[in-house]
């Protein structure tokens, strides 16, 4: 069988396109790979990646880098008073807020559960921790309407901030000096930024 020009040039159209439905079909799926569905943020798969390549780069190069995690404040109770809906929609919130401050200056991911994690290259501890402040007060203005009652429910979180310069031995330390200062701030009242110091390092937690 012999094709006109215009015949191969349709063929020719359509394998360009099928390869292009291919390329597009590859990259939603490694999107979905690395994304949290709920949030948009970056998964804990995601994170386990990119957060040793970052360490890393940033201990040989001496660059700073600095971790901070976030934990919304008595979630468990807008899942059980007001409805797992709702539970969602203030993680889909806070997920937005923290999106929004961080895009283009560093990574957020949900590190698991209503605990998030946001790594900054190129900023310190007093950085991070003023930024983190800023953040805080975004989140605490977030006002969101039960799924089970007409009441308006406040959202806020705690913060805990560590950095390069706070002696962790690897990315997984610095992640827990970060997991650390959260506690910490959970036992100081909640809806504050703690940052490592003496205090976090010498307190003991219960697992």
């Amino acid at each position: 069988m012999v094709l006109d020009l215009q015949e191969m040039e349709h063929m020719l159209n359509r394998a360009r396109a099928s390869r292009e439905e291919i390329k597009a079909s590859h990259a939603e799926m490694q999107q979905l790979i690395v994304e949290d569905p709920l949030t948009g943020c970056r998964n804990r798969r995601a994170m386990g990646h990119q957060a040793q390549d970052l360490w890393t780069k940033h201990t040989e190069s001496g660059e700073a880098l600095s971790c901070l995690m976030f934990d919304v404040d008595h979630f468990k109770k807008f899942n059980d008073d007001h409805g797992h809906a709702t539970g969602d929609e203030v993680l889909r919130r806070v997920g937005q807020a923290l999106r929004s401050t961080f895009a283009g200056v560093g990574q957020v991911y949900r590190y698991g559960g209503e605990e998030f994690c946001v790594l900054l290259p190129g900023h310190d501890l007093a950085e991070s921790r003023w930024i983190a402040e800023r953040v805080r007060k975004t989140i605490e203005e977030i006002q969101i309407e039960s799924n089970t009652s007409e009441e308006m429910l406040h959202v806020t979180a705690s913060v805990g901030a560590t950095d390069l310069k706070q002696q962790a031995t690897s990315c997984d330390e610095m992640i827990a000096q970060a997991d650390h200062c959260l506690y910490m701030a959970k036992r100081k009242g909640r809806n504050i930024v703690i940052a490592y110091d003496k205090e976090v390092a010498n307190a003991h937690f219960r697992p």
